[in-house]
């Protein structure tokens, strides 16, 4: 994946070469960077390579078709959080079920529609950017930029009684403790510089 504030790199997979075109010049016209595979054995060989931030894939090629490539995809814990958005003719709602099953996010019916092609790809992949950002946050490699949050979210934890962690080490302030099987909350709190 591409880090926040650069150019997302988009994988399309598709055996029809006209297909491919219409997309890559809509795309890139938009500032993409394009990463095209004719069928799904192409794409999955490709992605040893490349990280895409966004797959469109065929559901129907010829050899590997777009479920298989899919389910592949979603099996392998370095391409696993790609999102994919399956592209196809198909209007049977038991396929469209079975993509999201396999674990695409969305869909994009042919022919195109060049403003539905931009809105998914612009939605998905803002999507991606916060659950990326979330999974960072989580992780801590972003605790300069969550710090803020934190002292705040504490001060608010505080007033709502939801602290479970004991005061600062020599501080002489209790926390407000919420009540559980008849344990009383402590006494009247003296903050101390560090709270």
């Amino acid at each position: 994946m591409n880090p926040p504030g650069t150019t997302a790199l988009i994988m399309m997979v598709d055996d029809t070469p006209a297909n491919l075109s219409v997309l890559s010049d809509l795309l890139s016209a938009r500032g993409f960077k394009i990463s095209v595979a004719e069928d799904g054995e192409s794409a999955l060989e490709q992605l040893q390579y490349v990280r895409p931030d966004l797959i469109l894939l065929d559901v129907l090629m010829p050899r590997l078709d777009g479920f298989t490539t899919c389910r592949r995809l979603k099996e392998r814990p370095e391409t696993r959080e790609i999102p994919v958005i399956f592209m196809t003719a198909l209007t049977d709602t038991v396929e469209k079920v079975k993509g999201f099953e396999l674990g695409a996010v969305d869909y994009i019916t042919k022919p195109f529609q060049q403003e539905e092609v931009l809105a998914r790809v612009n939605a998905h992949l803002g999507l991606q950017q916060l659950k990326d950002a979330s999974r960072r946050a989580r992780r801590g490699s972003s605790a300069s930029s969550i710090a803020p949050w934190t002292r705040s979210s504490r001060s608010m934890m505080q007033a709502a009684s939801f602290s479970s962690t004991p005061p600062p080490s020599g501080c002489s302030a209790a926390r407000p403790r919420r009540r559980s099987a008849g344990l009383a909350s402590d006494s009247s709190p003296k903050p101390c510089a560090g709270c």
